[in-house]
């Protein structure tokens, strides 16, 4: 299962894990991007049927905030996430593993 991992919990209402993908938003100019790129992967999570393998938690901040929203799946940081290309994000970097 992969697991992808949050700085804000209210979003999703989702226990905390902080193993697996983890997003983090530290600034609140990140905080809109941050809500939209959550929503267009839970809506990819659902739309690809991956409730069961993939899954949405928090985290704290990874300490790259200058450099945007950052992700990280296993131990591998994707920086400059943004609304307008987390679809591709999700793409490479959830369904590429899962595929692999």
């Amino acid at each position: 299962m992969i697991k992808l991992t949050r700085l804000l919990r209210n979003y999703l209402g989702g226990r905390i894990n902080y193993e697996g993908f983890n997003l983090c938003g530290q600034f609140l100019s990140l905080k809109r991007a941050l809500r939209d790129i959550i929503a267009c992967f839970k809506e990819l999570v659902a739309k690809n049927k991956l409730e069961n393998e993939v899954e949405l938690n928090a985290a704290f901040c990874l300490g790259h905030c200058m450099d945007g929203v950052t992700i990280k799946v296993d131990n591998e940081l994707v920086t400059g996430v943004n609304p307008q290309n987390a679809e591709q994000v999700f793409e490479a970097q959830i369904l590429g593993r899962l595929k692999a």
